[in-house]
């Protein structure tokens, strides 16, 4: 997405492949944007007429951190049949990270979710 273009009920959205270079629009009586945050800030998306500035000071105060998920697998299962989930504190500031028993079709893999953010 390149461009939305909003008026009452009257939306153009301009897009351009970025495998072909192909550009398209899209026309709709309204538009759901579920970009992210970090698009947003960005800029990539021209909004016509621009977004409220009370809209875009809210969106530059949020803060992108990073975040991600790890799945391993243990040999055994040593922590039972529990669904709890342990969060081990950390003294830097934001980092948290916390296990979970990661449900999954096969009985005989034991796999626990290791999520990570900071």
């Amino acid at each position: 997405v390149q461009k939305i273009q909003y008026q009452t009920n009257n939306v153009q959205v301009y897009t351009k492949n970025t495998n072909t270079g192909e550009k398209e629009e899209f026309h709709a009586e309204a538009i759901i944007c579920t970009v992210s945050l970090g698009v947003l800030q960005s800029g990539m998306i021209q909004f016509c007429p621009a977004l409220p500035d009370w809209k875009t000071r809210a969106l530059n105060e949020i803060q992108m951190f990073l975040f991600a998920k790890v799945i391993v697998k243990f040999k055994t299962n040593f922590w039972g049949s529990t669904n709890q989930i342990v969060i081990c504190s950390n003294r830097k500031k934001g980092f948290y990270p916390s296990w979970m028993r990661y449900r999954n079709t096969a009985k005989d893999e034991h796999l626990l979710l290791c999520c990570l953010g900071g």
